[in-house]
């Protein structure tokens, strides 16, 4: 999503792209503990999967026009929606790609 308003778009991007490293961050982290704790990690990251829900979608203000949400990036609820199961699935699948899932083998270490 990008906003249409530059001066939002700068910030949304430095945002981002600071989220992003933390992200990676996170990643590099747990594919560190999987590795050095072998099936006793895996095993607990596998269980803690089926709780990860989609998150919810932020409420908007009633009165905020849909011209200034787009302005500062937000989108309408459906099109926010509709990223963050696209976003839940793209953790779903890094995650089973990393610890291993019933679709994806896991490889011995």
């Amino acid at each position: 999503r990008v906003a249409v308003d530059p001066q939002a778009a700068a910030a949304l991007a430095v945002i981002a792209a600071d989220e992003a490293g933390h992200a990676e961050l996170g990643w590099a982290v747990l594919e560190w503990c999987a590795a050095a704790g072998g099936d006793a990690v895996r095993r607990v990251v596998v269980a803690a999967r089926t709780d990860l829900a989609v998150p919810r979608v932020p409420v908007l203000p009633a009165d905020l026009p849909a011209d200034v949400a787009d302005a500062h990036g937000r989108g309408t609820p459906p099109a926010l929606a509709r990223m963050l199961v696209d976003l839940h699935a793209g953790v779903l699948h890094r995650l089973d790609s990393l610890v291993g899932s019933p679709a994806v083998p896991m490889v011995a270490p």
